[in-house]
């Protein structure tokens, strides 16, 4: 199974908000098995199949393989506690056979460990883990859910990760800047972009901002400032820079519900030929926000 039109990047549907409360502070919400199955059948509709889940999103992984019945291509993780544990590996890949029973496929696409610091710690657990889920044959591809760029680096040089998830939009260019994400591709590194509207903080109304998100709105400005001048809307330019300028893999998208699913897929299917093709990237970015990391929002 390839993604729709067998081009580079494939989109992926994130599960983050399957079965739990998700989102920017203020903006959280959960979906349910109703919505759940509008989205899986929208976005298999449109020729797409990667799917990204986790044990700890709730209940996401038993509701991927419910409405989803192995059409997907999975992409799941490691929870961070297992890698706490002194069996961390036997652990591991009990858990992401479990996984896979839950997801009903027979092998992943990808398998991340979610927390990086961890799987790149002196403890040398890591490394175990990524050997022992090669060793079993359960995905294509292992690596790490990363931060920042030293984490991805880390990654790669210590554990030997062929996959790496990190974040990505308009606001935080951190991976491109950095040269990070130029390095990773050269070297063979699978890349899935994630965050790529910030949680829906791109696509809010700044003049709302507020707490720990309020530093972010006058980059949000920029943005929609941007947008109006090449005559789109903030969703279609984010979705612009994600296909286009990122250079990864996949892109993670998620949705709450099936309407605002479809908007994004329309918006990915136009951004081939996009007319912000011509924009200044960097122009846009807030790389020295500290908010631009949603790790920074509850602290």
């Amino acid at each position: 199974m390839t993604n729709a039109g067998g081009d580079r990047p494939e989109l992926a549907l994130g599960t983050a908000n399957w079965g739990r409360s998700y989102g920017a502070p203020g903006r959280e919400a959960t979906v349910g098995e109703q919505t759940a199955r509008g989205l899986a059948a929208a976005f298999l509709a449109a020729g797409h199949r990667m799917v990204d889940t986790a044990p700890a999103y709730g209940g996401a992984e038993d509701l991927v393989g419910s409405v989803l019945t192995g059409r997907a291509r999975v992409v799941s993780k490691v929870p961070a506690a297992v890698m706490a544990e002194p069996d961390a590996a036997g652990r591991a890949v009990a858990g992401l056979r479990r996984s896979l029973q839950r997801t009903r496929v027979d092998r992943f696409a990808g398998v991340l460990l979610h927390d990086a610091s961890a799987a790149t710690s002196a403890d040398g657990r890591g490394r175990d883990v990524v050997a022992a889920i090669r060793d079993a044959d359960l995905a294509d591809r292992v690596g790490v859910s990363v931060y920042s760029p030293e984490e991805a680096t880390a990654a790669v040089e210590i554990l030997g990760a062929d996959l790496v998830q990190l974040p990505c939009n308009l606001l935080d260019q951190r991976f491109i800047e950095s040269g990070c994400l130029h390095d990773l591709i050269s070297a063979g590194v699978e890349v899935h972009a994630r965050s790529v509207f910030l949680n829906g903080v791109l696509l809010a109304d700044p003049d709302y901002l507020d707490g720990p998100l309020a530093p972010l709105a006058p980059a949000v400005r920029r943005v929609r400032d941007a947008a109006a001048a090449v005559g789109c809307s903030v969703l279609e330019l984010a979705t612009a820079f994600a296909r286009s300028a990122t250079g990864a893999d996949a892109v993670l998208v998620g949705a709450f519900a099936v309407a605002q699913l479809q908007e994004v897929l329309v918006a990915w299917d136009k951004a081939q030929d996009h007319p912000s093709s011509a924009l200044g990237w960097t122009g846009l970015a807030a790389t020295g926000e500290p908010a631009v990391d949603p790790r920074t929002w509850s602290q």
